[in-house]
């Protein structure tokens, strides 16, 4: 285990945030596996399940989270997808806590060495939010190791709504208290939708303790059209960060080779786990097409 002190205010934030960790692990209704991979940036954990033989998918998280928020998915798609899902180094999993530059192609190389770890030659790739801006990173630098690119309420096309940071900065995200992860959550997630709790108790003590990694920049159109793999974007129609026509229609005009598009209803920033039915369906058909 590395040492993860670093990342966190306090050391007692760091064993509650793995404490979380171990609890959210029971979420997994499937069999997997918990693998540990070197790259240059030093080692990566990834869940990893499903057949062996099946499609392989590799899942980024989203930002200062980890890859145990993608337990909607990983409960129905491993009956028919081989799934990695990797904690992004030096945010709230169990990987490296290198934070290395966001601009550049750091976080690109970062994915390139996973890929080669897990001996994939080739991959789709499903993220959300901070996690669709890595395969975009991803994109840049190796843009043949993508078989098809899932987005989901990505980040890199616009940047984030302004009155979203400052809501957010009001309520005392750069100083939490243990108030903090229900109200995020429900600006996050707004009116008419339904917060879950308990995925909100998961992730507090990341939200509380972890020394917060900036947001992923906006890139560049140059940067956007790296991205040549068939594409898949869907955006909650309550998106609350991200503007989701605007993120509908930057995509439409930078993407190659972008397949599908679309708004997702009754759904936030976090739709894979508040429209996990739709979201899944989408992914899988996408993903085997």
């Amino acid at each position: 285990m590395h040492d993860l002190r670093p990342l966190y205010r306090t050391p007692e934030g760091l064993a509650s945030a793995m404490a979380a960790y171990e609890a959210a692990l029971t979420r997994l209704r499937v069999p997997f596996e918990a693998l540990t991979v070197p790259t240059r940036f030093g080692e990566t954990h990834v869940l990893t399940a499903g057949p062996r033989e099946a499609p392989a998918v590799v899942m980024p998280h989203g930002w200062n989270g980890n890859a145990t928020g993608w337990w909607p998915q990983i409960n129905t798609l491993a009956a028919s997808l081989r799934l990695y899902a990797p904690d992004t180094i030096g945010q709230a999993g169990r990987s490296a806590p290198a934070r290395p530059p966001r601009r550049g192609p750091a976080y690109g190389q970062w994915l390139i060495d996973v890929l080669d770890a897990l001996r994939l030659e080739k991959a789709s790739l499903v993220g959300g939010s901070g996690g669709a801006w890595l395969i975009l990173k991803l994109a840049e630098v190796a843009p043949d190791r993508i078989e098809r690119a899932v987005l989901l309420s990505p980040a890199g096309f616009v940047p984030p709504r302004l009155g979203f940071l400052l809501r957010a900065a009001w309520m005392g995200m750069l100083r939490p208290d243990d108030t903090t992860p229900l109200r995020y959550a429900r600006l996050a997630s707004p009116p008419p939708l339904r917060v879950d709790e308990a995925e909100v108790r998961l992730g507090a003590p990341a939200l509380l303790h972890l020394k917060p990694q900036l947001s992923p920049p906006t890139l560049s159109d140059r940067a956007l059209r790296c991205l040549r793999a068939p594409t898949m974007v869907l955006v909650g129609e309550h998106e609350a960060i991200f503007p989701p026509q605007a993120v509908l229609g930057r995509a439409r005009r930078t993407l190659t080779n972008l397949v599908h598009a679309e708004i997702i209803p009754m759904a936030g920033h976090n739709l894979s786990y508040e429209q996990p039915a739709i979201v899944n369906q989408r992914i899988l058909g996408f993903v085997l097409a």
